[in-house]
């Protein structure tokens, strides 16, 4: 299931750019994503400097971290130059995390995240737990300030 606002079509459906070697640019980026991906206490975390295991790292619900969808949400925020990839792209690489999110932890769903603002495009993901639910509301029109799109794959 994709879900988008109408910023986020209209972004896609403007741009116009072709790269070649764009597919494989998406393949490098996710792998890099995904090797730096690990499952801590039934979180899965984005750890860029290979410095979180069982022993040394323990979860703190607090504040907006109510729960461990919350909790991998606000973990697992990544932030790229806004000409990362071409923005026709945007759902190929929603696809590409995805399924390497799910070969790497084979028994878990995601909801991989994409948005925008003037000056990047940003990448959330958290495991979807039906008893948490989404971390975002599932009607993606409701956020009307940025070009938003969520792919969840049951």
């Amino acid at each position: 299931m994709i879900r988008m606002n109408s910023l986020m079509r209209d972004t896609i459906n403007k741009c116009t750019k072709e790269n070649k070697n764009e597919d494989k640019k998406i393949e490098k980026i996710c792998d890099e994503i995904v090797r730096k991906t690990k499952l801590i206490q039934n979180c899965v975390l984005y750890d860029p400097r290979n410095e979180l295991d069982e022993n040394n790292y323990k979860i703190k619900l607090w504040g907006p971290c109510t729960d461990y969808t919350s909790y991998e949400m606000w973990d697992n925020e990544l932030a790229f130059d806004i000409d990362i990839i071409s923005h026709n792209k945007i759902l190929d690489f929603l696809e590409v995390l995805d399924l390497k999110l799910m070969e790497k932890l084979e028994n878990r769903k995601f909801c991989v995240i994409i948005y925008l603002d003037e000056d990047f495009f940003f990448v959330r993901f958290h495991t979807y737990r039906q008893e948490e639910g989404l971390y975002y509301c599932e009607d993606a029109e409701t956020y009307t300030d940025n070009p938003f799109v969520y792919r969840l794959n049951l």
